[in-house]
């Protein structure tokens, strides 16, 4: 956590425009919020510096729209997120969570993996595919944790 975390309030937002402003400001491409059920927000006052979302989809539950602003990485806001996503998953039953991770690597630092062959479907990177930045500047992965 940055060192003055009193300044900084994690708390449930439905605050879609700054999720995606945020999300876009950190290189994420745009995309819908359908299937969001639930999102939150670390916000200095007003402004919110990090977020994240949990989607869920034909039963399917993932992260998404997880963005933390550049000056405040490195501090445990974006692991923060992902726990508290992981809590809310728990409570609607979740067993296994999901992520099209644009940064695989801290993913797996929180304990997800890439899925083997006993792992039901789950997200697909077809949306990835279409996009300008898959393969040259963005190298996905789909990775899966157990609840």
């Amino acid at each position: 956590m940055p060192r003055d975390e009193d300044s900084l309030t994690l708390s449930e937002t439905r605050d879609f425009d700054s999720i995606r402003a945020l999300s876009l400001r950190s290189g994420l491409e745009d995309g819908s919020f359908e299937h969001i059920v639930k999102a939150y927000g670390f916000f200095s006052g007003d402004r919110m510096v990090g977020c994240v979302a949990l989607k869920v989809e034909k039963r399917i539950y993932s992260v998404d729209w997880l963005a933390v602003e550049s000056e405040m990485r490195r501090n445990g806001l974006g692991s923060a997120l992902v726990k508290k996503i992981e809590e809310e998953a728990k409570t609607r039953g979740c067993r296994r969570l999901w992520t099209v991770a644009r940064a695989p690597e801290f993913f797996r630092k929180l304990g997800f993996q890439i899925p083997t062959s006993d792992d039901s479907a789950g997200p697909s990177m077809g949306h990835c595919q279409r996009c300008p930045q898959y393969k040259k500047s963005c190298f996905p992965a789909i990775l899966v944790k157990s609840l």
